[in-house]
C-alpha cells in the first residue's frame, strides 16, 4: 500500500525559495527588489615609490575598497587625509605587505604614501 504522500506534489514557493522575507518587506523605503550591489573593480595600477609624500589615491565618495601592495625593497608608509607630515603616517608596509581599507569602514578621503627610499613600486587597486 502506498504511503500518505504518494502522488502529492509540493506547493510552489510563495516568496523567496531560499526563505526569509521579500526585500520590499525588509526595506520598504528602498523601493523594489535591488539585490546586492556588486563592486566595480578598477584596473590595478602601479605607482613608483618616492622618498617624498605622494598621493596614492584621491578622495572618492563612492569608494568601497582600496588596497595598496608594497612591491619595493623598502618600507612604505601610508597615511589617510590631507597630505601628512612624515611623522604622522600611520601604517608601515614591508616588501610584499598589503594595506586594505574596505566596507563598512572604508576611508573615502585622500590616501598618501612615503617610501623610506625611492626603490620599487606599489600596486593600487580600488573598487567603487
Amino acid at each position: 500500500m502506498p504511503g500518505p504522500l504518494f502522488g502529492r506534489r509540493p506547493l510552489p514557493p510563495q516568496h523567496n525559495p531560499a526563505g526569509g522575507l521579500p526585500w520590499g518587506d525588509l526595506y520598504p523605503s528602498a523601493g523594489g527588489a535591488r539585490g546586492i550591489a556588486q563592486p566595480d573593480y578598477r584596473p590595478q595600477r602601479s605607482i613608483a615609490i618616492a622618498a617624498a609624500p605622494f598621493l596614492v589615491s584621491g578622495a572618492n565618495p563612492s569608494r568601497r575598497s582600496l588596497s595598496v601592495v608594497c612591491d619595493g625593497a623598502t618600507t612604505l608608509y601610508i597615511g589617510e587625509g590631507a597630505q601628512p607630515a612624515p611623522s604622522s603616517l600611520a601604517v608601515a608596509l614591508g616588501q610584499g605587505q598589503t594595506y586594505v581599507t574596505a566596507e563598512p569602514a572604508t576611508f573615502r578621503g585622500d590616501v598618501w604614501a612615503l617610501g623610506a627610499a625611492a626603490i620599487g613600486s606599489a600596486r593600487v587597486a580600488e573598487s567603487t
